[in-house]
Protein backbone atom coordinates (compact mmCIF):
# COMPACT_ATOMS: atom_id res chain seq x y z
CA UNK A 1 0.00 0.00 0.00
CA UNK A 2 1.61 3.45 -0.65
CA UNK A 3 2.05 5.29 2.56
CA UNK A 4 1.41 8.92 0.88
CA UNK A 5 -2.22 8.05 1.38
CA UNK A 6 -2.48 7.18 4.80
CA UNK A 7 -3.21 10.64 6.28
CA UNK A 8 -5.90 10.94 3.71
CA UNK A 9 -7.50 7.87 4.44
CA UNK A 10 -7.27 8.78 8.54
CA UNK A 11 -8.69 11.67 7.67
CA UNK A 12 -11.53 10.69 5.69
CA UNK A 13 -12.05 7.44 8.56
CA UNK A 14 -12.00 10.54 11.26
CA UNK A 15 -14.69 12.64 9.33
CA UNK A 16 -16.96 9.61 8.50
CA UNK A 17 -16.98 8.45 11.97
CA UNK A 18 -17.59 12.19 13.76
CA UNK A 19 -21.12 12.65 10.30
CA UNK A 20 -22.13 8.98 12.21
CA UNK A 21 -21.96 10.03 15.45
CA UNK A 22 -23.88 13.60 15.28
CA UNK A 23 -26.45 11.35 12.40
CA UNK A 24 -26.87 8.53 15.26
CA UNK A 25 -27.71 11.36 17.97
CA UNK A 26 -29.67 13.17 15.43
CA UNK A 27 -31.65 9.62 15.30
CA UNK A 28 -32.05 8.93 18.24
CA UNK A 29 -33.10 12.62 19.67
CA UNK A 30 -35.93 11.98 16.89
CA UNK A 31 -37.38 8.54 18.86
CA UNK A 32 -36.71 10.07 22.51
CA UNK A 33 -39.25 12.73 20.99
CA UNK A 34 -41.48 10.46 20.02
CA UNK A 35 -41.55 8.23 22.94
CA UNK A 36 -42.23 11.63 25.35
CA UNK A 37 -45.03 12.35 22.64
CA UNK A 38 -46.68 8.95 22.73
CA UNK A 39 -46.23 9.33 27.06
CA UNK A 40 -48.21 12.12 26.64
CA UNK A 41 -50.83 11.37 24.87
CA UNK A 42 -51.29 8.20 26.93
CA UNK A 43 -50.93 10.33 30.37
CA UNK A 44 -53.94 12.30 28.81
CA UNK A 45 -56.22 9.81 27.68
CA UNK A 46 -56.06 8.03 30.92
CA UNK A 47 -57.24 11.40 32.93
CA UNK A 48 -59.72 11.61 30.51
CA UNK A 49 -60.86 8.26 31.35
CA UNK A 50 -60.43 8.72 34.99
CA UNK A 51 -62.78 11.95 34.45
CA UNK A 52 -65.14 10.22 32.55
CA UNK A 53 -65.24 7.10 35.22
CA UNK A 54 -65.52 9.52 38.51
CA UNK A 55 -68.42 11.33 36.34
CA UNK A 56 -70.48 7.97 35.54
CA UNK A 57 -70.01 7.17 39.09
CA UNK A 58 -67.83 4.01 39.03
CA UNK A 59 -65.29 5.47 41.71
CA UNK A 60 -67.61 6.15 44.22
CA UNK A 61 -68.64 2.07 44.22
CA UNK A 62 -71.74 3.04 42.47
CA UNK A 63 -72.83 -0.17 40.12
CA UNK A 64 -75.05 0.43 37.25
Amino acid sequence: MNYDLWPLATVTLALFLIWAEIRWKQERRKYIEQIIGLRTSLEREKEHNNERRRRSGHDAGMVR
